[in-house]
């Protein structure tokens, strides 16, 4: 658990190299004087993120309470803010936390619910930020979280599309689409079922390819069962995956 951060984290150094090596190998490729723009303020934002995920393991193993949630979302607001010069970059710095926890002897010493990679935007909403408001049905809560999250990751795609302006506007249309569509169907699951269903129903037609707009109608249909109707679908799904079961049409 707890995102591992990117397995490629030495740049493909030797297995045999000694963690100080593979240290100072990887310091000297990512941080001389001809770093592409924004690479060290990238760096220092993901190794402001490792410190974050040590102090929640830290708590995790002495089973200490800690509310992380506002110090998470003060590190993605910084990201945000940085997003033009930061947004190419930040993939790249996905595996320094693995190189530098190597160095140090603490790779087995990681969160179990925050994750190692900062561009894990998805377990660190799903599995961090957007819990407490879904344990507490809090939908409106929920839902500005929601927007929050679409709104990063749209200012990160942004500014790390090589695509000319007209294509640009496209895959910005095409990712509001979806991930606005998540975002109702999310809060449909927790219970603001009329105005999610109001918001599915007014994207629907915005969806332009034919196979997204058929796995849309299904998000629809199944929404739309009756809870013993979703109970009788699981089972029918787990039957035909079992060996000697219904065939699968």
């Amino acid at each position: 658990n707890g995102g591992r951060g990117s397995s490629n984290g030495r740049n493909g150094s030797s297995q045999n190299e000694s963690p100080s090596s593979a240290f100072s190998n990887w310091r000297k490729q990512n941080t001389g004087n001809n770093v592409a723009p924004g690479f060290k303020k990238a760096l220092q934002l993901q190794c402001k993120w490792m410190l974050l995920c040590l102090k929640k393991a830290e708590a995790e193993k002495n089973e200490r309470e800690i509310n992380i949630s506002p110090s998470v979302l003060s590190m993605l607001d910084e990201v945000a803010a940085n997003a033009k010069d930061v947004g190419e970059q930040l993939a790249m710095v996905g595996g320094a936390s693995d190189v530098i926890r190597t160095y140090l002897n603490i790779s087995d010493y990681r969160s179990e619910t925050l994750p190692d990679n900062l561009m894990d935007l998805n377990g660190i909403f799903d599995r961090v930020l957007l819990v407490p408001y879904k344990e507490n049905k809090d939908v409106e809560n929920f839902r500005k979280l929601w927007n929050k999250r679409i709104g990063l990751e749209l200012a990160l795609l942004m500014n790390n599309t090589a695509s000319d302006k007209k294509t640009a506007e496209v895959e910005k249309a095409n990712f509001l689409l979806k991930r606005q569509w998540e975002r109702e169907k999310a809060c449909f699951e927790l219970g603001d079922q009329v105005a999610s269903l109001d918001k599915m129903k007014s994207l629907l037609p915005g969806i332009k390819d034919p196979n997204d707009k058929q796995r849309a109608i299904r998000d629809l249909e199944y929404l739309l069962l009756s809870p013993a109707e979703k109970e009788k679908l699981r089972e029918d799904r787990t039957a035909r995956r079992q060996p000697g079961g219904p065939p699968r049409f």
